[in-house]
């Protein structure tokens, strides 16, 4: 069976649907909407902290992550977001003089 849309209707962009992820602590398995997937790391609470391995988070949501060896620095990108995580040893302020 196949739907038409009326003209003035317009499919949904990828950005716009909905998007289900759901993760269990200590378990490698996590779905995104109705599909089971495998990561390589569970999530894990430590010290009272819940910690989600974040490649597994943002690619389902149309994100885009890298990762620069040479800075120990990981680049997350969302539409016109960029969030950079970089190792506090390397990027401190006190070594940006």
């Amino acid at each position: 069976m196949t739907k038409t849309l009326p003209e003035e209707e317009e499919p949904p962009t990828p950005e716009e649907k909905d998007i289900t992820l759901v993760f269990q602590i200590g378990n490698t398995k996590y779905w995104v909407n109705d599909d089971c997937k495998e990561m390589d790391v569970p999530p894990m609470i430590l010290e009272g902290r819940t910690f989600l391995p974040i490649r597994y988070v943002t690619e389902p949501l149309g994100a885009t992550i890298s990762w620069d060896g040479t800075e120990s620095k990981i680049t997350i990108e969302l539409k016109e977001t960029v969030i950079e995580l970089m190792d506090w040893e390397k990027h401190s302020p006190n070594k940006w003089g």
